[in-house]
């Protein structure tokens, strides 16, 4: 069994320096990083010390980077490509392999294997027409997230610039064309639309239900104005209407948010995590806020749990080794599901380390948080599990020198916005799981806590 650790990890939990019992721990079943070599989705690469292209992921980007690994049915998983890092039309490029994984599409993956299974779903870089009215404010098809999500009868949304795209099966193994679901106005909607509205990305899709009781939660996973997670609701399965509005920065946090939780842990449904870094605390700890009420405006757990994002001078004054210490580096994500005292947290690869972490290339993270409610442990890490992949694997390369005479780097942005999704099958143990994770320019991956039992049909899992 692979082990996320060399030595005890310290973290610093509401002031005390706490040494983690590691009981639930995370299993691997296949991963696949960026450093690998093995992947079967062939565009997953190093791209090391390329110079910084701009390009904006618009279909003409060097770099691969993927979007999403969620669950579709018993058989399939979807895992999204954003960018397949072929650049088309260019001289030597693979137009066979962008072929097999088209910029901005969904793939069949093998749940047993981690293998590619044939294209899903091509969305595009341009899938709908944007309004006038969005045009006529600025608007433009660059630079949108690709994110998405599945509800219990198949239906795929796809967050598009200001909208949220439906994708309905035809019947035929496919997709039908896209119609619009949601539509967020100028106004956003009782003021959320916000100062930034015209450069609108969504972070975040989450589906629940099906048909007439489909839900869905989608956010902007960003510090954009009137870019928060708002909660949608349908009379018909098709058109949605918005139904609450939690801003970003509620409470005290200021930095980047979690999915919206569904379901897990201490009876809280749904959930938002959010943390301090890096809005407001400067690189040097991340406290994590927990909001779950969506009827009123109230955060009704203010801070959660505090850990210690360590700097260089603290793992060398410590004798800490930055390779097996869990650091919150850049908290992309975090998942739960029904009957789970715990969440999963994705911790990111370090990100613009010569710019803000003294140079520490650090890997990312899976850890398990308790959130069962008791006071004493509420928030402490039960275990957790290294990526070891690091940013200095993917540095765009900005042609100069810091005062220090380092090379001026930063890895790629897109790094930081990696996924996870959490899934209880019907056949699985007490407190056990199935964890897909994405890791946005990584890779991806499949893991379990304890055992799940066989794979069974789609509608006995929990699947969000």
């Amino acid at each position: 069994m692979k082990k996320a650790f060399g030595m005890a990890v310290i973290v610093l939990i509401a002031g005390v320096v706490t040494p983690c019992a590691f009981t639930q721990e995370i299993e691997p079943i296949w991963e696949f990083l960026n450093t690998s070599g093995n992947s079967p989705v062939e565009i997953l690469k190093v791209q090391d010390g390329y110079p910084f292209d701009n390009t904006w992921f618009q279909g003409d980007s060097p770099t691969d980077s993927f979007s999403g690994l969620k669950r579709y049915d018993d058989q399939r998983l979807l895992l999204g490509i954003r960018e397949n890092g072929i650049v088309e039309g260019a001289e030597g490029a693979d137009e066979a392999l962008a072929a097999e994984y088209p910029d901005r599409s969904l793939i069949w993956i093998d749940p047993a294997t981690g293998q590619p299974m044939g294209i899903a779903l091509v969305v595009g870089i341009a899938p709908y027409p944007l309004s006038d009215a969005y045009v006529a404010g600025g608007g433009t098809p660059d630079s949108y997230y690709f994110k998405w999500g599945v509800s219990e009868d198949g239906v795929i949304f796809v967050g598009y610039k200001n909208m949220i795209l439906r994708y309905a099966p035809d019947g035929q193994g496919g997709f039908e064309e896209p119609a619009v679901a949601f539509e967020v106005p100028a106004d956003g909607i009782d003021g959320s639309g916000g100062a930034q509205y015209y450069s609108w990305r969504w972070g975040d899709v989450e589906v629940m239900g099906s048909g007439a009781d489909t839900v869905i939660f989608a956010g902007g996973k960003t510090w954009r104005e009137g870019h928060g997670f708002r909660k949608l609701v349908t009379d018909d399965g098709v058109n949605f209407t918005q139904t609450f509005y939690v801003p970003n920065g509620y409470g005290n946090a200021s930095g980047g948010a979690s999915k919206i939780i569904v379901h897990g842990g201490v009876n809280l449904d749904p959930v938002l995590y959010a943390s301090t870094y890096p809005g407001s605390d400067g690189g040097t700890g991340t406290t994590f806020y927990r909001w779950y009420d969506f009827e009123t405006e109230a955060v009704k757990d203010a801070e959660l749990w505090e850990a210690q994002k360590y700097s260089a001078e603290d793992m060398e004054s410590l004798g800490l080794d930055p390779n097996n210490v869990y650091r919150t580096s850049f908290i992309s994500d975090m998942d739960s599901a029904d009957g789970l005292q715990y969440v999963i947290a994705y911790s990111t690869p370090s990100w613009n380390s010569y710019g803000a972490n003294g140079g520490v290339f650090a890997p990312g993270w899976l850890a398990v948080h308790d959130v069962s409610g008791q006071e004493e442990k509420d928030g402490k890490i039960i275990s957790y599990y290294k990526i070891n992949t690091t940013e200095d694997t993917e540095l765009y390369d900005l042609g100069a020198t810091d005062d220090q005479g380092n090379p001026a780097a930063t890895s790629e942005w897109h790094g930081t916005q990696g996924e996870i999704d959490v899934h209880v099958p019907s056949t699985a143990a007490e407190g056990a799981c199935e964890i897909l994770w994405e890791g946005g320019i990584y890779g991806y991956g499949r893991y379990v806590i304890g055992d799940i039992g066989e794979p069974v049909s789609v509608s006995e899992w929990s699947l969000f």
